[in-house]
């Protein structure tokens, strides 16, 4: 089973809050046009983008949003709870993430390095070359427009993993 991660822009955060107390609810809510907000699957590199981004499992700065932005709302669907990030934590990342452009994503991107870390995905990656780093980057620019639509319209982010 993948463990493939989400994140859906929320404008209406009370809405949010009240499906939470029901899971059934609360994930027809996240998977419908009624939540409002865009949804990103980086499926299976998330991993690989955290650690692009930081370059650690402990790395707990804006950058380090996938893995660690937001509070719990709601049900564990079975990979922890979705996340809610608020939109200025959104604003925090999406500036720090900014300064990223592809060419320095692309030299902090080190499947080697990540696989003795046991970040998911890295030991195919690596003996995938060029073709593994494209695997990556194809989710990115989803982001960062994910991430500039949220600061403009000042929405919070869910986070989850299925």
């Amino acid at each position: 089973m993948s463990m493939i991660l989400y994140l859906r822009r929320v404008e209406d955060v009370a809405a949010l809050w009240e499906k939470a107390a029901e899971p059934e609810e609360f994930f027809e809510f996240l998977d419908s046009p009624e939540s409002t907000g865009d949804l990103v699957d980086l499926d299976k590199g998330w991993q690989v983008i955290h650690f692009v981004l930081t370059g650690s499992w402990e790395n707990k700065g804006p950058l380090a949003f996938l893995l660690h932005a937001g509070v719990p709302i709601g049900e564990d669907p079975g990979y922890g709870p979705v996340r809610l990030a608020a939109p200025a934590e959104v604003r925090s990342f999406r500036d720090a993430f900014a300064t990223l452009n592809d060419a320095e994503l692309r030299r902090r991107y080190e499947p080697a390095a990540m696989a003795a870390q046991n970040v998911y995905l890295a030991d195919t990656l690596a003996d995938e070359g060029e073709d593994g780093w494209a695997y990556v980057m194809q989710s990115i620019p989803a982001l960062r427009k994910l991430l500039d639509r949220s600061v403009e319209t000042g929405s919070a982010i869910a986070i989850w993993v299925m």
